[in-house]
């Protein structure tokens, strides 16, 4: 694909344009922005709370098939429902995946390190 650096740049004023209205703040990193501090920083928690909740080092080969790794993953999963009202994992592929039955076939395909 090739970028239209001109419309590129008229899009990015806009953003620009858009940022400074609704904050006041003239836009220089998305890191450093309010906005998107507000916004979307609520992302590097969920982050940090799914890595805690998946617990992936801690997995063993004899896990699998225990439900252990599916157990693990499902809480990650959920993480996600108490950030934004949830709407990164839709309610319904959370729940369909919690109530898959324990298989070794499908806690294999997580993949282990230890």
């Amino acid at each position: 694909m090739i970028v239209n650096q001109n419309i590129l740049e008229i899009e990015f004023n806009k953003f620009v344009n858009f940022i400074q209205l609704k904050t006041g703040e003239v836009f220089s990193t998305f890191k450093e922005s309010k906005y998107f501090i507000n916004e979307e920083g609520y992302k590097d928690d969920i982050y940090k709370d799914a890595r805690k909740a998946l617990a992936y080092g801690n997995w063993k080969k004899e896990d699998i098939g225990t439900g252990k790794i599916q157990q693990k993953v499902n809480a990650a999963i959920k993480v996600t429902a108490k950030y934004k009202d949830g709407l990164l994992v839709s309610w319904q592929k959370r729940d369909a995946f919690s109530k898959m039955t324990i298989s070794e076939e499908l806690e294999s395909t997580f993949g282990i390190v230890n």
